[in-house]
């Protein structure tokens, strides 16, 4: 129940900084209610860094993907009807839409893992955006770590993944530099996605 500036200011940042996939054509306020209702629900959380100037920096996860996934598709539903009614004759936005609608259930682009537990994984970074201005200042780096604090609080163990594009060089150094290896790949829209894990710490949680 933060402040709605705050859910605002961090749907600008992702629109400003995460240029794929649909929501970022929702606009700053339809996207603004996705992440008030991720925040909501008791499997998901937003985090964000936030000093004098506002939110220079957030990131969602979820501890269980597909549960929030169908949770903030039905709260939604009638925002994504409308949506994609508007959008109908572009058929690379409703194309976008369904990839999003499907996601957490896609398959893997390869049969073999680089991790056994890889295609199981239910724990996900969904999205994650530093302002420009205070990158390589380790924000990145604390808002992983509030997640993985925030897993650890819901006794979650094993690996959680997350999905980078796998043409972005800065964003897979980002996650390689942050510990998180290499498993498999997904193709999403034009994309192809490389998905990475890291295990969650079962001793000392950070605070």
């Amino acid at each position: 129940m933060d402040p709605e500036v705050y859910y605002t200011a961090i749907a600008g940042l992702h629109i400003g900084e995460i240029h794929h996939g649909v929501l970022p054509l929702l606009g700053e306020s339809y996207l603004s209610k996705v992440y008030f209702e991720l925040a909501r629900l008791p499997e998901s959380g937003v985090w964000a860094a936030v000093n004098s100037n506002g939110v220079v920096g957030f990131l969602t996860g979820s501890s269980d993907i597909r549960r929030s996934y169908r949770s903030v598709i039905w709260r939604m539903l009638p925002t994504l009807v409308v949506f994609g009614l508007r959008s109908a004759k572009d058929l690379r936005i409703v194309r976008k839409l369904v990839s999003v609608l499907i996601y957490p259930f896609q398959q893997p682009m390869l049969t073999s893992h680089s991790i056994e537990e890889c295609n199981d994984v239910n724990s996900e970074i969904l999205a994650i955006a530093v302002s420009p201005a205070y990158q390589r200042r380790g924000i990145g780096q604390l808002l992983i770590k509030s997640f993985e604090r925030g897993l650890q609080q819901r006794n979650i163990r094993g690996y959680y993944r997350v999905a980078t594009n796998l043409a972005e060089p800065n964003s897979n150094a980002f996650y390689r530099n942050a510990g998180f290896i290499p498993c498999h790949q997904v193709k999403h829209n034009d994309l192809i996605l490389q998905i990475y894990v890291k295990k969650v710490s079962e001793v000392g949680v950070w605070a």
